[in-house]
């Protein structure tokens, strides 16, 4: 069984340093990237969000040795979108699966107030890049789009805070990605009626 060791990590940090950046409300790891969401960031204007990506400097693990040595993270990158605005939280929510990239945008205000949206990230030698950004078909009058995402395949699950509608308390929204794998589109939704509900 393999036992985590406090004397063998080693920690990243915020370039930045400041408390209200939020660095590391969300994480993401995969191989040997780690990918830390710093949703309060204001490079885009107030808590705009930022995501910074570290990478290993050397194998993590290896099971000959029974103590691992000692690993190093450096910054890679920092991860913004184009249309960024004041109080947007881009990074508050990540989720990284082999080449795919989602990060929450969840106060962004694209489809109304607060509606939310995730964009899609790939990787092509070694830097990570905006490829779409998604949301419910027609907006879907929800708030903070991208509260819960997760993917598998190429399949992508992702809900809101709020279906914004009263006789739907809870909806889910399934994304899939073409054959091509260059784009994801929204495939079907999955919502739960409670009938006691006010229409």
């Amino acid at each position: 069984m393999l036992l985590f060791n406090a004397i063998a990590c080693f920690s990243v940090h915020s370039p930045i340093k400041l408390v209200v950046d939020y660095f590391g409300c969300t994480i993401g790891f995969s191989n040997f990237t780690v990918m830390v969401g710093a949703s309060g960031t204001d490079e885009g204007g107030f808590n705009s969000g930022t995501v910074y990506v570290f990478n290993a400097s050397e194998n993590l693990y290896d099971p000959e040795l029974s103590f691992q040595p000692l690993v190093q993270w450096s910054q890679q990158q920092k991860i913004r979108v184009k249309n960024q605005r004041p109080n947007d939280n881009f990074g508050q929510i990540l989720n990284l699966y082999n080449d795919t990239l989602l990060i929450t945008s969840i106060y962004d205000d694209t489809y109304g107030t607060k509606s939310g949206s995730v964009y899609v990230f790939s990787i092509s030698e070694g830097l990570w890049s905006q490829q779409q950004q998604l949301s419910p078909a027609g907006g879907g009058g929800v708030l903070q789009f991208g509260a819960h995402i997760t993917q598998y395949g190429a399949h992508a699950a992702i809900s809101p805070f709020s279906s914004g509608q009263a006789n739907v308390p809870g909806v889910v929204y399934m994304f899939s990605k073409s054959y091509s794998g260059t784009s994801i589109g929204q495939s079907l939704s999955v919502t739960h009626h409670d009938p006691c509900a006010p229409a």
